[in-house]
């Protein structure tokens, strides 16, 4: 197998497992330049997607939690 196609392989590897900060170091104006370009920008967009949907999940707990809170307090307050 090319260097270049193995580099791919062995690129979507990382990405299946995972792990999206990994990147294809590939320049050129070939199409395989351009192919890792593609791949590094797809990562970097999924990565994103990523951490917004963690994001959305936590406020979305910290909304179910704030509507579970009781609307009064059950500690008495002292008498002024």
């Amino acid at each position: 197998m090319d260097k270049p196609v193995s580099d791919l392989v062995e690129a979507t590897q990382h990405v299946a497992a995972g792990d999206l900060s990994y990147t294809i170091q590939r320049s050129g104006s070939d199409e395989l330049g351009m192919l890792a370009r593609s791949f590094n920008n797809m990562t970097q967009k999924l990565s994103e997607a990523r951490m917004q949907l963690f994001q959305s999940d936590k406020m979305a707990s910290l909304g179910r939690l704030a509507a579970e809170w009781p609307t009064r307090s059950t500690i008495p307050l002292p008498a002024s």
